[in-house]
């Protein structure tokens, strides 16, 4: 097998020795150029450092003032003075301009700044100019739209076919002025003569419809001569419209002899009170003959009173007063609720109600009639609900009678009705009354405790009454209705009214 060599199978080996020889150097002068070549790299980065640095001012100044001109451009946008914006907005476009021109250094990137600038600006110059135009071409056509209109009207007020005549013609200048001058096109000069004449006839329309909306309503429906320029729907709608108002100013005619038949009543009862009313005042009266509110039951009223005021007072039965008083005030729905004076004055016939009482009490019914009214007298009744077992102690569930309970809370509720009446005398607000959180609140224990008694207390009054220590006497029950066979006479007798 093959043996590799070894040192000592090689033999002696020779001494190494130093070569001092120099070598020939061939490229003596490439340090120079590599200077030259470093000196040409430094110059051309700091060419394109002076290139960056212009790039980036040109841009920040150029992006400043486009965001200023741009705000600048919308404010002139909603400019009122669109006569004079134009020129205004120029001068500050400029002003814009020369502010950021001024804080670039380097009159190259000035140069190319206020070139690009000046054609941006003027951009927006033309832009403004065309908005400008369009504000007044806008506001001159509202404006002759405006006089257009006052001229229709005219037309359907004027007196006599002279002034008709006049302003059909001041209206037909206008249109054509503004056609002259540019402001409106053929077009839209015929478009506003055809629409000027059924604007003319529409006014015709509505005054004839203020002056008799049956009688337009008839011509609008049979009529086609009758304001031919209006077109099928607008005529539609004023025949509608016209139905509308017959039936409003009927329902106006039927609730103004409601009002005058109301103040004549009013007025009656007030008479009533000092005795002054006549027979002759009810017969010669706006009242109807017969039924609710009439002639003949006014005088039946006046026989009562008459009565009343001779010999036989009429005393309040609590119970009655409290309760119409409830009714009066009921929610709506309510079948108990009273909305007219007849109930009232029926109760003042039977001899339930004193007069004064009958006059309190219609006035309730009337002024429950507003919206101020139904909720005073709403908040009253609820009121006195909710105190009345603070002065009734009555109770038949539980076997309790207070038998003088009702005639305390009926007085309680005359006193609040006063309270309230001084209220609206001195301009105070009565709502104030109910509301706990005021000083005046009536249902502080001091304000009720005058009428509150025991039941010991109340027997005992009862007792006195009875027994007639008092001299007045038990409480007169009502009459009620006239009974089957009852002659009139038996009849008055029976309820005291002779």
């Amino acid at each position: 097998m093959a043996q590799l060599p070894t040192s000592d199978s090689l033999g002696a080996r020779p001494d190494p020795v130093a070569d001092t020889a120099i070598s020939q150097v061939s490229n003596a002068g490439a340090p120079d150029a590599a200077l030259a070549g470093v000196g040409n790299a430094i110059s051309q980065i700091g060419d394109h450092l002076t290139k960056v640095r212009r790039a980036a001012d040109l841009t920040n100044a150029m992006g400043s003032a486009t965001e200023e001109l741009g705000a600048l451009a919308d404010k002139y946008s909603r400019d009122q003075d669109y006569a004079t914006s134009p020129t205004r907005f120029k001068m500050d476009a400029s002003a814009i301009g020369n502010k950021y021109a001024n804080q670039l250094s380097d009159p190259v990137v000035q140069e190319v700044f206020k070139n690009e600038y000046t054609k941006l600006a003027a951009a927006h110059q033309l832009g403004q100019i065309v908005s400008a135009s369009k504000q007044e071409r806008d506001f001159n056509v509202a404006n002759l739209n405006s006089n257009l209109t006052t001229y229709a009207e005219g037309i359907a007020k004027a007196p006599d076919s002279l002034a008709q005549q006049q302003m059909a013609n001041m209206a037909k200048i206008s249109i054509g002025e503004m056609k002259t001058s540019g402001w409106i096109t053929d077009v839209d000069a015929e478009r506003m003569s055809q629409s000027f004449d059924m604007r003319t006839q529409l006014a015709s329309v509505m005054g004839d419809m203020n002056a008799d909306p049956g009688k337009t309503a008839e011509r609008l429906a049979s009529d086609p001569g009758y304001a031919p320029k209006i077109d099928e729907l607008t005529r539609q709608r004023l025949l509608y419209q016209a139905g509308v108002r017959e039936r409003v100013n009927a329902g106006k005619q039927v609730g103004a002899e409601k009002d005058a038949i109301q103040a004549t009543q009013l007025q009656f009862v007030a008479q009533m009170a000092v005795g002054k009313l006549s027979v002759n005042d009810v017969l010669q009266s706006n009242l109807p003959a017969v039924g609710e509110g009439s002639q003949e039951h006014f005088l039946n009223l006046m026989r009562s009173r008459a009565n009343e005021v001779l010999d036989r007072p009429v005393k309040t039965i609590p119970t009655v007063a409290l309760g119409l008083f409830a009714n009066v005030h009921a929610p709506d729905g309510d079948p108990n609720k009273i909305t007219s004076t007849a109930p009232i004055e029926n109760a003042y016939l039977n001899r339930q109600l004193s007069f004064e009482d009958m006059s309190k009490l219609r006035r309730e019914v009337i002024d429950a009639k507003s919206p101020d009214g139904e909720k005073l007298g709403t908040k009253q009744s609820d009121f006195i609900k909710g105190i009345g077992a603070q002065i009734d102690h009555s109770n038949p569930m539980m076997g309790k009678i207070d038998e003088t309970g009702k005639q305390k809370l009926y007085e309680f509720n005359d006193y609040v009705g006063k309270q309230v009446d001084a209220y609206k005398q001195s301009g105070k607000n009565p709502h104030d009354l109910f509301d706990p959180s005021k000083p005046d609140y009536l249902g502080k224990p001091e304000a009720i405790k005058p009428y509150q008694t025991s039941l010991t207390q109340s027997l005992n009054t009862f007792t006195r009454n009875m027994n007639g220590v008092t001299g007045l006497g038990p409480v007169a029950a009502p009459a009620g209705a006239r009974k089957p066979g009852e002659s009139i006479a038996d009849y008055m007798k029976r309820s005291g009214m002779k």
